[in-house]
């Protein structure tokens, strides 16, 4: 496409659209409907300067509809540019003060950031960075799991003996609705961890033993090992969903596995 052809279809400066798509909530000021990706910038007076005081968002349907209008076969009434000024300005003025654009994710709060900082130290124990053949102890596995649950739930995060380690707010109290949905998942994914782990013990595919009078669940092996391996790939699974969100919280990455190193 020449360069001409592409000045035309993108007239405004793009970082003065960015600043009017944020304005707007991404909403039509028209029809005052969230769309997404689905808005343009749309000049108040055509052949008018590419400033903010001559743009306005609109949806695609709206857009087409302010620029059908056909001066030589009037019908209905035209859409003004004093018109489209003032509903612009009436809408950015309901969105600044926080009684529009409530379609948009909320913009996550500094507690939200805490949060996810609690539910990193949650899941930052070797349950979850050690191969599923690394483990010294199912029975510790599955209490390491339950007690993670818990936590995100809770928040309150206990060590092995009950000892409180650290308190916060559960997963529920997130305001970020997106980061809510990922924690709820990856809650998900710590509970069918559990129920995996059971049916796998009770059908044979995990064994445990003992020996010298030591709890039976201090020694395992997996005749599965497609099961050892779902334990693994699922675990990776939920680490990488809370790493997205991690990231965008700005706190350091979880690790799964953390070595290659491998038992058996």
């Amino acid at each position: 496409m020449p360069a001409s052809a592409v000045e035309q279809a993108m007239p405004f400066a793009p970082a003065l659209v960015e600043d009017l798509v944020v304005k707007s909530a991404r909403c039509c000021c028209l029809c005052r409907q969230f769309k997404g990706q689905k808005i343009e910038v749309h000049h108040i007076k055509q052949g008018g300067p590419d400033t903010e005081d001559n743009a306005i968002p609109l949806c695609f349907d709206c857009h087409a509809d302010v620029q059908a209008y056909n001066d030589q076969h009037p019908r209905g009434r035209k859409y003004r540019p004093g018109e489209l000024l003032r509903l612009r300005n009436e809408w950015f003025k309901l969105v600044a003060d926080g009684k529009a654009g409530g379609q948009l994710p909320a913009i996550p709060k500094d507690e939200d950031g805490e949060l996810i900082r609690f539910y990193s130290q949650c899941l930052d124990r070797p349950a979850f960075q050690d191969a599923i053949r690394d483990e010294g102890s199912m029975e510790d596995f599955d209490k390491a799991v339950e007690d993670t649950i818990t936590a995100i739930n809770t928040g309150c995060l206990r060590a092995r003996d009950g000892q409180v380690l650290a308190t916060a707010k559960g997963k529920s109290n997130l305001s970020n609705s997106a980061w809510r949905t990922t924690m709820d998942a990856v809650v998900d994914l710590l509970r069918a961890l559990r129920s995996r782990y059971a049916l796998g013990v009770e059908t044979g595919q995990i064994h445990l033993g003992g020996q010298n009078g030591q709890s039976a669940d201090r020694f395992y092996c997996f005749h599965d090992h497609q099961l050892a391996d779902w334990f693994d790939s699922t675990r990776a699974e939920m680490i990488r969903a809370f790493n997205a969100v991690a990231a965008e919280a700005g706190i350091a990455a979880l690790r799964f596995p953390r070595g290659d190193w491998r038992r058996w």
